[in-house]
């Protein structure tokens, strides 16, 4: 075993050549690590702006908000209900319903999805696949979590049978929910 010198000491921290070589070569590894974070902000940025929600339910299926916070549209978009069954730590996702939007612009609207969720140890989710501005698929899971989709279409990746009736969001709900009287106490 080789004992660490005053030499070995002097070569790595005090030579100004040894020094500038490793200095050197931490500057490189972190610029690369700090180009490979602005080029996947860069990449995700149109998607991170994007969301989804249930915004209410009724008897003819789910409203669903969607946002689409960028300044650009999404296309071949994918909303899906899913029920989420709760049992101890685990659940699972069932499609409930779906709907096809071949546009989003910017902005906020609204789609009523046909589904049916109720049950004990049930509840509601939403998740929806978008095709970005720059051709990206990516998809926004139940949990919000945000990623991109590999090789597939949004139309694949949801298996979506094609031809399918593409819909458009309507931008105001109000009128098509139903009136709950208020409790007169």
């Amino acid at each position: 075993m080789r004992r660490f010198s005053n030499l070995d000491y002097w070569n790595c921290h005090c030579n100004p050549f040894y020094s500038g070589i490793y200095s050197n070569r931490i500057r490189t590894v972190c610029t690369k690590k700090n180009e490979e974070k602005q080029n996947d902000h860069i990449k995700r940025e149109q998607a991170e702006n994007i969301s989804c929600w249930i915004e209410t339910e009724s008897e003819g299926g789910v409203w669903v908000g969607v946002q689409n916070h960028s300044k650009q549209p999404i296309y071949q978009v994918i909303i899906n209900i899913v029920v989420i069954s709760q049992f101890g730590q685990k659940s699972s996702e069932i499609s409930a319903g779906q709907a096809c939007l071949a546009v989003v612009p910017p902005g906020r609207g609204y789609i009523n999805i046909g589904a049916s969720h109720h049950g004990m140890g049930r509840r509601p989710g939403v998740k929806i696949a978008f095709k970005d501005v720059i051709g990206r698929n990516w998809i926004r899971e139940n949990d919000g979590e945000l990623a991109e989709i590999d090789k597939l279409s949004t139309v694949e990746y949801c298996q979506v049978d094609l031809p399918t009736n593409w819909q458009s969001l309507q931008k105001n709900i109000s009128n098509k929910l139903p009136r709950v009287p208020l409790d007169a106490g």
